[in-house]
């Protein structure tokens, strides 16, 4: 008897949790999240097309921000950057977002200077 008693009411849940279930809201938010990740995804290929076709720079940090995203428990951040091309040129600046891992988050303080790669056709796109 006891097990159709679990059963009866695992049934019960059952319905009561398709009551409240509303299928085109988390339809929305499976797409929202879908259109994220194809963005990361296209982020991270122009990113390794960079690394090797950029032009090398330095860069001083002037601020960043913890977006509240993570991927694989490492942190999106959001990093506003005075770039100086090794071109020549006036320091121009640039903000990028993009995952830094939580062991190198110190090398993004303000006031630091880091490497960055820059596309030549498109100066405003950095990779730190």
């Amino acid at each position: 008897m006891g097990f159709f008693k679990d059963v009866h009411e695992l049934k019960k849940m059952g319905k009561e949790a398709s009551k409240n279930f509303d299928a085109k809201t988390t339809m929305a938010d499976g797409m929202e999240r879908m259109k994220a990740a194809q963005e990361l995804l296209a982020q991270q290929t122009a990113a390794a097309s960079l690394m090797t076709t950029g032009e090398s720079a330095t860069a001083q940090v002037l601020a960043s921000r913890d977006t509240g995203t993570q991927i694989n428990m490492q942190p999106i951040v959001e990093v506003d950057l005075l770039v100086t091309r090794s071109t020549g040129g006036a320091p121009y600046p640039a903000t990028v977002r993009q995952m830094i891992p939580n062991a190198q988050l110190g090398l993004v303080a303000p006031g630091s200077t880091i490497a960055v790669k820059v596309d030549p056709a498109n100066p405003a796109t950095v990779l730190i």
